[in-house]
Order: C-alpha cells, then sequence, then structure tokens
C-alpha cells in the first residue's frame, strides 16, 4: 500500500513453492506490506525487501511456467479421459467420492442444456475443485467457498455434452472427498449468501434478524455466534460515524461483521482487527436504516458480543 492507503500490487504463489513476490517500482516515501495466510490459518513467515539489484529473495516460477495454461488443458484431457462418470444429470444430484492422491478426475454428462452446482466436501482434505469441459478445456475453479469446502456455481446454462471435474486438496491428499453435481438453484444460492453474511437480505421478514431500533448512542447485544450469520437492524437518525466492535466471549471464537445499507450496498466489512482474532468497523453513515451480519468462521463457535456506539460531528 502507498502512502495514501492505495493498494499498488498483491501476489500469492509468484515467489515459487507457496512464496508470495511482488517486483514494482515505487517513488521515494513511506509504504506498508500486510501479510496473512492463504487460509486465514494462523502461520509464521518471512517479510522481506530488497532492490532488484540484490539477489532474488525467493525462488521465483519454474522455467516454462508461461506455458501453464497448455500445460493445465493437456493434463485435464488426459486426466478426464480415464475418469469414472458420476452419470447423467437430471433433476437430481449426483454423487460419488473420489481421493484426490488416487486420482482426481470425474466426468458427468448433460443431456440437455443446464445451469449446474459442483461441490467438493470434506474440510479435514480443504478440496480444490476445476471444471473442465470435454475437450479439457478450463471453464471455472474454486476454493474455500464454504468453510474449507470448494464450490463451483455455473448459473449460465452450460452446453449439452461430457464434462469433467479435477478435485485436489490443500491439507491431505490422502482423505476422501465428497463430490456432487446438480441443478443450480438460484433461490437456494441466493438464500446461501444471505446465511454466509456475502449479501444483505430484505428487510420484510423472510429472513431472521433482531431490530436493535433506533440507535441512539450506545447498544450492547449479545449474539448466539455459528457459521451461519445472524441478522441485526438498526436506524440511524442523522449523518456521522458508527464504530461497531465484535468480541467473542469464549476461547477459540473467531468473530466476522459485514455493515449493509437498507438498499444491500456494502458499507464495510471487518475480520480479525488488531493482533487477536475480534473484529472491528470504524465507518461514516448517513441517516437510514443498516443491516449487520455477525458469525464465527473457520469454525468457531460460542457467543458474540457486539457493540455498536455513534458518533456525530461537533457543530
Amino acid at each position: 500500500f502507498g502512502p495514501d492507503g492505495a493498494m499498488l500490487a498483491e501476489d500469492d504463489d509468484s515467489g515459487g513453492e507457496g512464496a508470495s513476490r511482488i517486483e514494482t517500482t515505487l517513488e521515494p516515501g513511506r509504504y506498508c506490506a500486510i501479510l496473512t495466510s492463504y487460509d486465514a490459518a494462523p502461520m509464521t513467515a518471512f517479510l522481506r525487501v530488497g532492490l532488484t539489484s540484490h539477489e532474488a529473495l525467493t525462488a521465483g516460477m519454474a522455467e516454462g511456467d508461461g506455458d501453464e495454461g497448455a500445460a493445465e488443458q493437456v493434463d485435464a484431457a488426459t486426466g478426464c479421459a480415464d475418469a469414472p462418470s458420476l452419470g447423467t444429470l437430471g433433476g437430481a444430484r449426483i454423487t460419488g467420492e473420489v481421493t484426490p492422491q488416487d486420482g482426481a478426475f470425474v466426468l458427468f454428462t448433460l443431456e440437455e442444456a443446464a445451469a449446474i452446482t459442483a461441490l467438493a466436501e470434506n474440510e479435514d482434505a480443504d478440496p480444490t475443485l476445476t471444471l473442465y469441459d470435454g475437450a479439457g478445456t478450463y471453464v471455472d475453479d474454486n476454493d474455500d467457498f464454504d468453510g474449507l469446502n470448494s464450490r463451483i456455481d455455473v448459473t449460465a446454462p452450460l452446453e449439452p455434452g461430457d464434462y469433467c471435474l479435477e478435485v485436489g486438496a490443500l491439507s491431505d491428499t490422502g482423505l476422501a472427498v465428497a463430490v456432487s453435481v446438480e441443478p443450480y438453484d438460484p433461490e437456494a444460492a441466493l438464500a446461501g449468501l444471505y446465511a454466509r453474511g456475502e449479501a444483505a437480505p430484505p428487510i420484510d421478514g423472510s429472513v431472521q434478524m433482531t431490530d436493535l431500533g433506533v440507535l441512539e448512542g450506545r447498544a450492547r447485544q449479545d449474539v448466539p455466534g455459528g457459521e451461519d450469520a445472524a441478522w441485526l437492524s438498526f436506524s440511524i437518525p442523522e449523518a456521522g460515524m458508527i464504530l461497531i466492535e465484535a468480541v467473542a466471549t469464549q476461547d477459540g471464537g473467531d468473530p466476522w461483521i459485514a455493515l449493509y445499507d437498507d438498499l444491500g450496498r456494502q458499507v464495510a466489512l471487518n475480520d480479525d482487527h488488531g493482533e487477536g482474532f475480534d473484529s472491528q468497523i470504524a465507518a461514516r453513515v448517513d441517516r437510514g436504516d443498516y443491516l449487520l451480519a455477525v458469525k464465527h468462521v473457520a469454525g468457531a463457535q460460542g457467543f458474540i458480543r457486539v457493540l455498536m456506539e455513534r458518533y456525530i460531528a461537533v457543530p
């Protein structure tokens, strides 16, 4: 990040062997680098800064990586050629199981054009999922859609034909991973967004939420935290600033919060403010209705204490 807080560059894996590496040109000034683990798990890592005239800080990508896309397509076509089949997708889900180290490709067939949802499930394995067409051409991929499980939603109908799924595992390739394909359900997908706190539900009673009323100054609410978001609604009577803190009341808690306005626009989101796992949001707000999603991440459980404080400008 630059002196004004704007992001200048980001990277994952360009250093080779899982290391991250950024090479860029900077003007004189003060800069900030933020280092996080890919899956938000605790980690210890080394952050080094040097000049391009110095010895390289990482091994870098292997020679020939520029042909990675073509190589992946060849590998996928080879892996898919003799892969077992889940069957033909009709109106119901088709399922199977693979162990990534024993062969991670499975086929399925569409007899007519259809939008689909594909899942790879076993959080202990931390699966990854990649979708290819019958020729081994990449279509889409995902990691960590819901917790550590993976999911691909193809919302535009795929053409009839054979398709192939490649299943990997970031934690343990020896564990069995449940694989399934089902017709894409837009209503279920929307409900999933609400449950994960990734989109704000309408304030019409269709999704359960706790109404805190008008936030006059300070409010506190204990929320039974889980992997699904609990929703709080409240009103701001005049423009100002709001400070929201979400604190785990039990050891091992990891609160996550997201603030939305009444149109469903995300105002702010936070996980792991400061040195701990508690969360905090400070944001300017206008008069109106707001929604707050509160949940735990990484499978944590326990009550979450939410504190809200409203501030107004001094004339």
